[in-house]
């Protein structure tokens, strides 16, 4: 087999240097003074609580054209179920004023769900816990996004449920211990 050879040393010799420096940033951001310029905190219901366990962009999951996302409680006991865990879905929007952007801190000890704000979600059973979130994109193609959650403890071999995004929910809250799959909120898929 014929083989190829060069016929003349190359013209330059290749930098193992770089051309150019590269730039730098540093930003500091104290959480004890945040500011709606920088962002805004969410704080957990309970010590201890987990907030924040699972944190996942979901897209816009209601239909008014700003993006959303959702924060799991890994500890959280709704409804006197111990661990069951909570997940909150936070609905994005507008800023309101131009000062501080209008997205104050939250607490979830007092979060109202609502049209405007989201909903939270309780975990099926003692020690289900969601610890999954993960946007699916417009999986029933209805031209709102879906996500999925996962609640590894639900028994008896774990569970995954398939939400439907809505612009029509005004639930404050999805209590999953009564979940019944349909085409407007999804299905539940089951641990084998």
């Amino acid at each position: 087999m014929p083989t190829t050879r060069p016929t003349a040393a190359p013209s330059t010799t290749p930098s193992t240097s770089p051309t150019r420096t590269p730039t730098v940033f540093s930003y500091d951001i104290d959480l004890q003074t945040l500011s709606g310029d920088q962002g805004f905190a969410i704080y957990g219901a309970t010590a201890s609580a987990g907030a924040g366990y699972s944190v996942s962009g979901l897209g816009d999951v209601n239909g008014d054209g700003y993006k959303d996302f959702a924060l799991s409680t890994y500890y959280g006991s709704p409804l006197g179920r111990s661990s069951a865990s909570t997940v909150h879905v936070l609905y994005g929007h507008s800023p309101t004023s131009a000062a501080d952007r209008g997205f104050p801190n939250i607490n979830l000890a007092n979060f109202v769900g609502g049209p405007s704000t989201g909903y939270v979600i309780y975990g099926t059973a003692e020690s289900a816990r969601l610890t999954g979130i993960a946007a699916a994109g417009d999986f029933n193609q209805d031209g709102i996004d879906d996500f999925i959650l996962t609640s590894f403890g639900e028994l008896p071999f774990g569970a995954a449920y398939v939400l439907f995004g809505s612009s029509t929910l005004t639930s404050a809250a999805l209590d999953l211990a009564g979940f019944v799959p349909s085409a407007e909120r999804g299905f539940k898929i089951i641990g084998s």
